[in-house]
């Protein structure tokens, strides 16, 4: 099977029949979904095409596109090299399980974004792809919002004096009553080695067990830092583009 992808196919935009090379791809990777993917590597247009369909066009297109931009933008990186790029067709293959799971655009963002790190050879080693591709699929568009806020806190936020849980409202005001909720969120992030919250002098402390702990302004830079994991998270799921900004 892999050998009827050719370079010409990636070369072209991606198309509804699903012959072109991202959709070849897509269906290898659905082959490995547990249950359905058979039958939809089967009978794609027969059985699932109109809701399913049309999740997988909008993927393939939007990663084609973003990709079209890179080179053109990069004069070092050429679609045609990804043929031989198997670090690149496994992100894509994982990528796309994922993506055809979700309708949330945040989350097709980060996917995307991870796609077009690996295609520029501008990603962490490849276990640590695997892990973080897991977090993708797992995490709700909070926990990346969430991750963001606290990896670069917006001035206005530390000039408030507030918990944890106050700085979670006052950014995000749609938290404001579901505690239990951001502390999901919180022990989440922490639990996989994202975030790390300390209480002066190096010593540790446990986020999700001092979300009410008042904090003066400034200290939030202090009181929790995005960890070395955290930072390549971020960068694994920001656009090549933005990543030195």
């Amino acid at each position: 099977m892999w050998e009827e992808l050719r370079v010409s196919d990636i070369e072209k935009p991606p198309s509804p029949d699903g012959r072109d090379h991202i959709h070849k791809l897509v269906k290898l990777g659905l082959q490995a979904i547990p249950g359905v993917g058979p039958v939809i590597a089967e009978g794609l247009d027969l059985v699932v095409r109109p809701p399913l369909g049309k999740r997988l066009d909008k993927w393939c297109k939007s990663v084609y596109e973003k990709l079209k931009e890179l080179e053109e933008s990069c004069n070092s990186f050429s679609m045609g090299s990804l043929q031989e790029n198997e670090e690149f067709i496994t992100v894509v293959l994982n990528a796309t399980q994922i993506a055809v799971r979700t309708h949330r655009e945040e989350k097709l963002e980060a996917l995307r974004n991870a796609v077009l790190n690996v295609a520029m050879r501008n990603a962490p080693e490849e276990d640590l792809q695997d892990i973080f591709l897991n977090l993708i699929d797992r995490f709700t568009p909070w926990h990346l919002r969430v991750l963001k806020l606290f990896h670069q806190p917006p001035g206005s936020l530390l000039a408030v004096k507030a918990s944890f849980l106050g700085i979670l409202t006052n950014a995000f005001p749609q938290l404001k009553g579901r505690r239990d909720f951001c502390y999901v969120l919180m022990m989440d992030l922490e639990n996989n080695s994202l975030v790390v919250g300390t209480q002066g002098g190096g010593v540790d402390l446990a986020l999700t067990s001092h979300l009410d702990l008042p904090m003066e302004p400034e200290s939030l830079r202090e009181r929790i830092k995005t960890t070395e994991q955290g930072e390549k998270f971020l960068g694994f799921i920001t656009h090549p583009s933005q990543r030195d900004e």
